[in-house]
């Protein structure tokens, strides 16, 4: 019935020769930037555009750069990025981690992997950590 109202056009298509395939670190590098951005924030940055870093009254009336803003309803630009770095970080820290327990490495070579896997884990916890406690003052009492 169709065929009654639509005249299908006789093209022939053919399946384009891809000859150039992203290797695995590639695809993994592309995933693991846009993963950063995500948890960065950068849908909220690109919907709001607020300010890259904000700026408030000192105690003589000039103006002091300011990095990050307090309370939970914003966020300046680099504050974002430095948070989705702080998440992607502790990322690749469990992955290295993971990594290195299938990877036929030697020893030495497997507690490295395995000790910077654990370090990174622990610099984005403490990182995290540290923006929150500026952030909201008293979410995180007996950290520091």
């Amino acid at each position: 019935m169709l065929e009654a109202f639509f005249r299908i056009p006789p093209i022939k298509l053919r399946q384009p020769d891809l000859t150039w395939r992203p290797s695995t670190n590639l695809v993994f590098a592309g995933m693991l930037f846009a993963f950063w951005l995500i948890t960065g924030g950068i849908v909220y940055d690109l919907i709001n555009e607020p300010p890259v870093i904000g700026t408030t009254e000192g105690p003589n009336g000039n103006r002091i750069p300011e990095g990050v803003m307090s309370g939970t309803r914003g966020q300046y630009f680099m504050e974002g990025l430095t948070g989705g770095f702080f998440y992607t970080m502790g990322g690749g820290g469990l992955i290295l981690a993971h990594h290195s327990l299938e990877a036929n490495w030697s020893s030495g070579n497997k507690c490295l992997a395995i000790g910077l896997g654990f370090s990174l884990i622990i610099l984005a916890k403490l990182g995290t950590t540290a923006f929150w406690s500026i952030k909201m003052p008293g979410y995180y009492p007996s950290m520091f």
